[in-house]
């Protein structure tokens, strides 16, 4: 199913959540919508614990809190 980007216009098949402030972009204005935004980066879970256990803070709890909100209302 298709969903149309608010930001755009864009038929796409994803859209992306900023978890900070919910606004929802897809991939190609993902530059304007969200500078921060970096398309090829993407952790595993184990990526996550790994840099955790190296010191590393790999920020990410606002959006494993995000999931845990989303998974506890299923």
């Amino acid at each position: 199913m298709l969903k149309t980007c608010p930001t755009c216009g864009a038929s796409v098949t994803v859209l992306i959540i900023n978890v900070r402030n919910q606004q929802r972009f897809c991939h190609h204005c993902a530059g304007t919508a969200c500078p921060t935004f970096l398309s090829g980066l993407v952790y595993t879970l184990e990526d996550v614990e790994f840099l955790r256990k190296c010191g590393i803070d790999p920020e990410v709890e606002t959006i494993e809190g995000h999931l845990r909100t989303l998974s506890e209302g299923t």
